[in-house]
């Protein structure tokens, strides 16, 4: 599955064919790039992504799962 996603990051280096990003299902402000919540991110860009893969980790608190998705950038937009 392709589909558009906007990445927000602390990390503003472009974003480049082949890089790998993350979300999440969670309701909190998400560093896509490295997979960590931060409430500093900030647009850096949107990209053509394939998905790769699904997964759960459980939360800090231990109470309840998050799902995280895997995706390939293919075009930076």
């Amino acid at each position: 599955m392709e589909t558009i996603i906007p990445i927000y990051s602390t990390n503003h280096t472009p974003l480049k064919k082949g890089e790998i990003i993350y979300t999440t299902s969670a309701c909190f402000k998400f560093d896509n790039r490295t997979s960590h919540f931060n409430t500093e991110v900030k647009l850096v860009g949107e990209a053509n992504c394939k998905h790769m893969e699904t997964y759960k980790d459980p939360s800090p608190s231990g109470n309840t799962n998050y799902t995280y998705d895997k995706w390939e950038i293919l075009e930076v937009i």
